[in-house]
C-alpha cells in the first residue's frame, strides 16, 4: 500500500471513503454518533479540558518555531488527551514531515520512531494520508486487527502497529486560509473507553490553535525572507547602482564647468545640467530607500545632542530660499524667543524639514506662502511646515505617512517616502508628527522633539 513520505504510519492512514469502513469503525464528525445528526458539534464543557486547550493556545502563540511548537504540542497532548500523538506537516514538494511525536510509555517511542524513519525514503507524491484528504476531523473507533492488517504496508509495519496497539484514532487536518497545512493524529489504547463526539470535537478545536499558529509562523518566516531579500536588493543598488551614478554625474559636472561659455548656454549646456540634477535626484531616491529599510529594521543610526533651535530653521530657510524664489514663493520662519536647547541629531533634523520644506514648495502655487516655526511646549519644541497650497482631502490624511503612498498616483516626481521617513526619524528622536489640513486652506506638518534638561547645579559642564 501507498504512503506518504515521511509521514508517520503510526496509526495507519485507513479507508478513504465512508462506504468502505468496515463495520464497526466510526468516521466523520457528522456520523461517530447515533445523535451526530442532530448535534453535529458536541460542545466542549469540562473545565479539565479548557485548561487544557487555554494551555496549549498559550504555548503555541508564545513561539514563532512552529517546527519546534509542534513536539511541545505533542508532549501536550499525551497523556492528558492521548496515549500516543503525531503531527504531519505538508511541505512545499508534497511530502510529509513529521514534527511531533509522543507515546504515553517512554518505552514504546522508539517504535513511532522506526515507523517514521522506515518512511522517509524518495517516492512518487502517492495519495495523502487520512484526514489531509478534507477539512474535517475523522475519528475511527474500534481499531479491529482486521483494520490494522488491510492498512499496514508490510508485515513488519503490521507488527509494530500491534505493538503499538491503538483501540481508536482521531485524525485533525490542519487547515489555514483554505490551504492544507498537515495533520494531528491522536490515538489512544486504552480498552475501558475509546474516543467519543466530545473528543471529536476537543480535537477539532485542538487542530484548529494548531493551524493558527503553523499559518501565523510561517507567514513571519516568510516576511522575515522578504525582508532579507530586499534588504539584499538595497545593498546592490546602494553599491553597484550608486557608483556608476556617482561617475555619471561628475563626469557631467566636469564637463559643464570646462566646456566654453557659448557651449554652456546652448544645448549642451542644459543637456548636461539635466543629467546631473537627475543623478542628483537618483541618489537622493537610494537615500530614501536606504534609510526607509534602515528605519524598518531598527538600524538607524540617530547621534543626539544638545542643538539651539534658531540655527538650524535658518539653515533649512536658506537651503531651500532659491527653489522657493523660482516658484515666487515667500518663505517664511518665526522662531519663538528663550527656546531650550533640543536633544536631538543636527543631520537627521534637517533632513526631516527638508523633506517637509520640499514638499510644501512643490505644491504650494506660485505667489503663495510657506513658513517654518518652533516654539515650547512643556518638555518639548514643537515646530511646523505650513504651507498655503491647495489642502488635502480628508481621506487622504490617515495615509500620508504611508510607505511608497502618494494622492496622485501620476506624479512620478518621487518614491512617496519622504514622509514615511520624516514619521521615522522624528519617532527615532522620541517625538510625535501630525499634519492638520482643509481642502482649499493648506497643509501645516507639525512635529515635536524632546528639549534637553536643562543641567543642575551639581552636574558637570561639558
Amino acid at each position: 500500500m501507498n504512503r506518504v513520505p515521511g509521514a508517520a504510519p503510526m496509526l495507519p492512514p485507513g479507508p478513504r471513503r465512508a462506504e468502505d469502513v468496515p463495520d464497526g469503525i466510526v468516521t466523520r464528525a457528522a456520523t461517530e454518533a447515533p445523535d451526530a445528526r442532530r448535534h453535529p458539534r458536541s460542545p466542549i464543557r469540562t473545565r479539565e479540558a479548557l485548561r487544557f486547550l487555554i494551555e496549549a493556545s498559550q504555548t503555541l502563540a508564545g513561539t514563532l518555531d512552529y517546527e519546534r511548537a509542534m513536539q511541545t504540542l505533542a508532549d501536550l497532548a499525551v497523556p492528558r488527551f492521548a496515549c500516543m500523538c503525531g503531527v504531519d506537516i505538508l511541505q512545499p514538494d508534497g511530502r510529509v514531515r513529521t514534527l511531533g511525536l509522543a507515546h504515553v510509555d517512554a518505552d514504546r517511542r522508539p517504535l513511532l520512531e522506526r515507523l517514521v524513519a522506515d518512511t522517509r525514503g524518495p517516492a512518487d507524491p502517492p495519495p495523502l494520508a487520512l484526514g489531509l484528504a478534507g477539512e474535517e476531523p475523522v475519528l475511527i473507533s474500534p481499531i479491529t486487527d482486521d483494520w490494522l492488517r488491510e492498512n499496514a504496508v508490510d508485515d513488519e509495519d503490521l507488527q509494530s502497529v500491534r505493538e503499538l496497539a491503538p483501540t481508536s484514532l482521531i485524525f485533525v487536518p490542519l487547515v489555514a486560509r483554505g490551504a492544507r497545512l498537515g495533520v494531528l493524529v491522536l490515538g489512544s489504547t486504552r480498552t475501558d473507553r475509546h474516543y467519543q463526539a466530545a473528543d471529536l470535537e476537543l480535537a477539532r478545536e485542538l487542530g484548529r490553535i494548531a493551524s493558527i499558529a503553523i499559518d501565523n509562523a510561517r507567514l513571519y518566516r516568510a516576511a522575515r525572507e522578504a525582508v532579507q531579500a530586499r534588504d539584499e536588493v538595497l545593498r546592490v543598488v546602494s553599491h553597484d547602482l550608486r557608483n556608476p551614478l556617482s561617475t555619471i554625474g561628475m563626469g557631467a559636472s566636469y564637463l559643464l564647468d570646462e566646456a566654453p561659455r557659448e557651449l554652456r548656454d546652448g544645448v549642451f549646456g542644459r543637456t548636461l545640467g539635466t543629467i546631473v540634477n537627475s543623478t542628483r535626484r537618483a541618489n537622493r531616491m537610494i537615500d530614501d530607500l536606504l534609510d526607509v529599510s534602515r528605519i524598518e529594521a531598527g538600524r538607524l543610526s540617530i547621534e543626539r545632542a544638545p542643538e539651539p533651535v534658531e540655527p538650524i530653521v535658518r539653515e533649512v530657510i536658506e537651503t531651500y530660499r532659491y527653489a522657493a524664489d523660482e516658484r515666487a514663493i515667500e518663505l517664511a520662519f518665526h522662531v519663538e524667543d528663550g527656546l531650550p536647547l533640543i536633544l536631538a541629531d543636527r543631520d537627521r533634523l534637517l533632513q526631516v524639514l527638508g523633506n517637509l520644506l520640499t514638499n510644501a514648495v512643490k505644491f504650494t502655487p506660485a505667489g503663495g506662502r510657506v513658513e517654518v516655526g518652533a516654539s515650547a511646549e512643556g518638555g518639548e519644541v514643537r515646530w511646523w511646515v505650513r504651507d498655503s497650497g491647495p489642502g488635502l482631502a480628508p481621506e487622504h490624511l490617515p495615509h500620508l505617512f504611508d510607505r511608497f503612498w502618494q494622492a496622485n498616483r501620476s506624479d512620478r516626481r518621487g518614491l512617496g517616502l519622504g514622509l514615511a521617513i520624516v514619521k521615522g526619524l522624528v519617532e527615532a528622536h522620541g517625538g510625535r508628527v501630525w499634519v492638520e489640513s482643509v481642502p482649499g486652506g493648506g497643509s501645516r506638518f507639525q512635529f515635536t522633539v524632546p528639549a534637553h534638561p536643562p543641567r543642575t547645579v551639581d552636574e558637570p559642564a561639558r
